[in-house]
């Protein structure tokens, strides 16, 4: 709206001095050297100049509405003052100033972009994809993200350095090891020691290739060969050398022959026990739990010619088996008949004892 619409329209309806105010009051505001800075709005000073303090334009003539709405100019939604402010608030009094700074502070706050944090989910722009104070979780989860950054950037500096520089860092550890061989030697053993114990199936697999393998063949067999090896006992004590072809002395050996022959012993006594039922074949009594004070019984006789095999086996009571002795009982001659084998007396003893069995069951058919 120009000042020739506002003046045909004042003068219209018989407002000249309106008018006159109104374009008194424009030509205001449009001084830059005023001296209010231009911190009073237009409506205000055309209130003052159209003679009411209190007047504002909007109240006295539709035509100041008009002029209002050509400057852009909006109610204060605190004071209810005309303002340009595009936060629609004014700074004529203190609460208003207030408002309009809430309001262009807030305006100035950008929305967050970014991927959401990995703690909070807040939009962040963090390399390390976590925010840096929105929580002490973030915080923290930052801060070890950002050391294990500078931790990989570390182990690529120094293995780019080491790639660089690889004699003369092998050079060095060299020196040191021929420097301290036993410290050196101490902390490797340690280390293999833990290693193993925190990797144990990646070294039994290990062990089992290596003891398959062609080369462990070789290097045992030629290291059975050598005669200044020395026992495997050597540790405790032992001072002899090993047997050629062998990890013992001649005297562990025989420790170890007899250990396996008591093992084998106790196996099969307790095999006899479970099928005879614990009873004792010769007194029918029952043998004890623990096995203890019981002899393995050949039902034939060895002297005879009974074969050491299972079925030629019985379990007894340490004095039935010496009662016993060598005699040649109805189940040895059943026995013997049906596995074939032949009986023959090689002491007088043995035939006088059994003559009578014999003589009565000469087919061997004795219950």
């Amino acid at each position: 709206m120009t000042n020739t619409d506002i003046r045909t329209r004042m003068e219209c309806d018989g407002n000249s001095h309106t008018y006159l105010q109104i374009r008194s009051a424009l030509a205001y505001l449009a001084d830059p050297g005023r001296v209010d800075g231009g911190q009073i709005p237009f409506a205000e000073i055309a209130g003052r100049r159209l003679g009411g303090r209190h007047a504002p334009l909007w109240q006295i003539t539709d035509y100041g509405r008009e002029v209002l709405a050509e400057n852009e100019m909006t109610p204060c939604e605190v004071c209810g003052l005309p303002t340009p402010s595009k936060y629609g608030v004014c700074k004529r009094r203190r609460e208003c100033q207030n408002e309009y700074d809430r309001r262009r502070s807030a305006a100035k706050v950008q929305p967050p972009q970014g991927p959401p944090c990995d703690i909070c989910g807040y939009p962040t722009r963090n390399k390390y994809g976590v925010c840096f104070s929105r929580s002490p979780e973030c915080k923290r989860e930052y801060r070890h993200r950002e050391r294990l950054a500078k931790l990989d950037a570390r182990r690529e500096y120094e293995r780019q350095w080491l790639r660089a520089n690889r004699e003369r860092k092998n050079a060095t550890r060299a020196a040191r090891r021929a420097a301290n061989p036993e410290r050196y030697r101490a902390y490797h053993r340690a280390y293999g020691k833990k290693w193993e114990a925190e990797h144990p199936e990646v070294v039994r697999a290990y062990r089992l290739r290596y003891l398959a393998s062609e080369q462990y063949r070789s290097t045992r067999r030629a290291y059975l060969q050598r005669t200044d090896r020395p026992c495997v006992y050597a540790r405790r004590g032992c001072t002899q050398f090993a047997v050629t072809g062998q990890a013992l002395c001649r005297e562990h050996k025989r420790v170890a022959s007899r250990r396996r022959e008591q093992r084998k012993q106790q196996r099969t006594s307790h095999r006899l026990a479970s099928a005879q039922g614990g009873i004792c074949t010769w007194c029918s009594a029952a043998l004890p739990d623990d096995l203890r004070g019981t002899h393995i019984d050949h039902i034939i006789p060895k002297v005879c010619g009974g074969p050491d095999l299972e079925w030629n086996l019985a379990l007894l009571h340490k004095g039935c088996n010496l009662s016993k002795s060598d005699r040649i009982t109805p189940q040895a001659i059943k026995l013997a008949a049906a596995h074939g084998v032949t009986i023959t007396p090689s002491a007088r003893r043995s035939v006088l004892r059994s003559a009578d069995i014999l003589a009565a069951h000469p087919d061997g058919s004795a219950a």
